[in-house]
């Protein structure tokens, strides 16, 4: 069974915490998910609640899953709530995890990131969609202007926005599926916990790492299946 540990606290920058995360285990796959509200709208919190509740209910009704198939369920998810929040968006990533096929994909959609942890560190395997990580891609160096983190790829309440899907080579190891808050302010900038402004929430996936308990300051985690089972930290 997949182990899973969430993590997650409200930046001291943040009226709520706007992370959500969330597991769907099946037999024949795992599907995780986070999403990173941003600020500008009034109902971000409940904007990526609802979405990540479609995604995964849709999911645990599946005997089998691809990112085709993931990318259909995202966009269905979204309509069945897009009036209600017309003015929210919202980064997120998934995992989909294909036991069977012994296959990884991951579908990104702004700054979340995902990433590989190991004793040597965190090998993240995902490009970041802001003006920062365009500038990364285009010159070969970063962006350090105030704009970086203006998202060029998001979720929309209005417009549902396609993913980037991306299969994923090499399954050793646990996964880290973070937000902007934890892999940028938190570990690259190396800002302690809790002297964060931005909201920070990690998800690991893994039996092979020492795992996490639920340990988060409000109810933004969702888990459906029954091949998952949470870790004590």
């Amino acid at each position: 069974m997949m182990r899973w540990g969430w993590f997650s606290r409200r930046g001291q920058a943040r009226a709520e915490n706007r992370d959500v995360g969330g597991v769907c285990g099946g037999e024949q796959f795992t599907l995780a998910l986070v999403v990173d509200a941003t600020c500008r709208g009034p109902r971000g919190a409940a904007f990526a609640r609802d979405w990540v509740h479609g995604v995964l209910s849709r999911a645990e009704a599946q005997a089998r899953l691809g990112p085709d198939e993931l990318v259909t369920m995202m966009r269905d998810a979204h309509r069945a709530i897009r009036t209600v929040y017309p003015a929210e968006t919202a980064s997120y990533l998934a995992l989909l995890l294909d036991a069977e096929r012994c296959e990884a994909w991951t579908l990104c959609c702004g700054d979340c990131r995902l990433g590989q942890a190991a004793r040597a560190g965190v090998r993240w395997l995902t490009p970041v969609h802001d003006l920062g990580g365009m500038a990364a891609c285009l010159n070969g160096v970063g962006f350090d202007g105030a704009g970086r983190r203006t998202l060029t790829r998001c979720l929309r309440g209005r417009r549902f926005e396609t993913p980037e899907v991306l299969r994923i080579e090499g399954l050793e190891g646990a996964w880290m599926l973070a937000t902007d808050g934890y892999w940028r302010e938190h570990l690259a900038d190396a800002v302690p916990l809790d002297q964060l402004n931005d909201d920070a929430s990690c998800l690991r996936l893994g039996g092979d790492m020492p795992g996490e308990r639920l340990d988060s300051d409000c109810d933004n985690w969702q888990w459906f299946g029954q091949g998952v089972v949470e870790e004590a930290r």
